[in-house]
């Protein structure tokens, strides 16, 4: 696997497989399972991807391209995902596709 690549993996007979693999073009920084998606927190932005992964994980856009940056980490509450970012926390509604940054005044 390559540092760019997102695989859904299975553990059997104490061993790894690799039962489907995807090149991102991301590294990968954190893995937020979140009903029936995976939420991949990268390098280059926030990608989607069902639980099984089906197809190819798609990157999440959004109007101010606040979503295209480097993303630490993911956590859900209700229907917002909250991501930490190198220049800031923003959030991310399921329910609308829109993206909010906070600032001192939130």
């Amino acid at each position: 696997i390559n540092t760019t690549d997102v695989a859904l993996v299975t553990y059997k007979n104490k061993s790894f497989h690799i039962q489907k693999r995807y090149n991102i073009n991301a590294s990968v920084n954190h893995v937020l399972p979140y009903g029936d998606s995976l939420y991949f927190s990268t390098s280059n932005g926030l990608f989607i991807s069902d639980k099984y992964m089906s197809a190819k994980p798609v990157k999440i856009t959004d109007e101010d391209n606040l979503l295209s940056q480097n993303i630490y980490c993911a956590l859900s509450h209700q229907n917002e995902i909250f991501l930490s970012t190198n220049n800031g926390l923003l959030s991310y509604s399921k329910k609308t596709g829109k993206s909010h940054i906070f600032s001192l005044s939130d």
